[in-house]
């Protein structure tokens, strides 16, 4: 079956569903997902344990076949094709190297069962080597090199053959974290040389707002946003994605009406706050208000309390380049999280059980509803 082909799509996903079982037993991994992924984009599917985010990413690769819907590459419909005819290659997060060869005969596997020439094979190995750095070890066994360096043989095995789309099931996770930075890094470096679409699953959200360009948050099955890492973060959907993506503070309230630019909400604690909104929050609405916690100002008590919220510290963690505090809030309402940041010009004194006041200004805030 062939789609229209829209410029600048390289994978379109349209109602595509997948249930396993029968009768009673039916369950949904996948739920009427209609998505598109961009050509040159690095795009990941995030969300935690469970959410369906490796099936959607097996339903694209072929190792899954969807219930029903469509997945379009390029205009055409793959659903039914099987993974080996795909233009589409994986990085799994083992990273499936064979020890018995080299680095340069892992690389090239791909190419010899394609049966490419063999000059050809040769000149594409040298190609991918030098992509990833890896030219003074073309001669070396798997089983000894460094993780991250089989992570890049993994890589450059499955950019040889140059797919339109590659696959990154949670393929950072087995390193460790100062490495698993560097990769970051250095997957992002690789996609902007190559320029082919990079689909990459992860649980991790510091990961995903990282390196991509669009990120979607799934939870049981369902697509709860997509969006930029910026978009994602500043300015969630709904509480589940506020909630998942980072950390963040919920403070209930009210509406009291229209204001101008934003919505009166009668903020628990606090008071009537004017909080910028795109659409009026009616008068006794419940709403929860999401705020970061790098958004709240902790102050001494002492320092004055006009419009603030009360409350005594009960743990203070440095971090290295922020300390971050937890408060228990005088009006009964629980803990807030406050993330200072550590330079030379704000150094506040505090110390656990101080009475201090926080709080926040109205932009930094986003009103989601219940």
């Amino acid at each position: 079956m062939t789609g229209e082909i829209t410029p600048g799509v390289a994978i379109r996903l349209n109602k595509v569903t997948k249930t396993y079982g029968s009768g009673n037993g039916v369950v949904a991994a996948v739920k009427s997902t209609t998505l598109d992924i961009l050509k040159n984009e690095f795009f990941t599917l995030l969300g935690p344990s469970g959410c369906g985010k490796t099936t959607l990413l097996r339903l694209i690769g072929g190792f899954e076949y969807p219930t029903t819907g469509t997945i379009l590459l390029d205009g055409q419909d793959i659903a039914s094709v099987p993974p080996f005819r795909r233009p589409i290659n994986t990085v799994f997060q083992n990273y499936a190297l064979f020890p018995h060869m080299t680095v340069a005969e892992n690389i090239g596997f791909g190419l010899r069962m394609l049966k490419r020439p063999r000059d050809q094979i040769a000149a594409r190995v040298e190609e991918m080597l030098k992509l990833v750095r890896l030219e003074h070890l073309s001669g070396r066994r798997t089983g000894q090199i460094s993780g991250g360096q089989q992570q890049r043989v993994a890589l450059a095995r499955a950019l040889a053959s140059e797919p339109k789309v590659l696959l990154l099931d949670e393929s950072l996770s087995a390193l460790d974290y100062k490495l698993r930075k560097e990769m970051q890094m250095e997957l992002k470096s690789l996609q902007a040389a190559t320029g082919i679409t990079f689909i990459f699953v992860t649980h991790d959200q510091e990961e995903a707002l990282t390196m991509s360009d669009r990120v979607a948050v799934l939870s049981s099955g369902e697509i709860m946003q997509v969006g930029t890492p910026h978009e994602v973060y500043n300015r969630p959907a709904n509480r589940f994605v506020a909630n998942f993506v980072g950390e963040t503070n919920f403070f209930l309230g009210r509406g009291l009406g229209w204001d101008g630019g934003g919505s009166m909400i009668d903020l628990q604690g606090i008071g009537a706050v004017a909080i910028p909104t795109d659409e009026a929050i009616p008068a006794g609405a419940s709403v929860s208000i999401v705020v970061r916690p790098e958004h709240l100002r902790i102050f001494p008590l002492s320092h004055g309390s006009d419009g603030q919220l009360k409350g005594c510290v009960r743990t203070i963690s440095f971090c290295g380049p922020e300390t971050q505090y937890t408060v228990e809030l005088s009006n009964g309402s629980g803990l807030v999280l406050v993330r200072r940041y550590n330079t030379p010009d704000e150094n506040p004194s505090i110390a656990i059980g101080d009475e201090v006041s926080v709080k926040f200004t109205p932009n930094t805030a986003q009103v989601l509803p219940g």
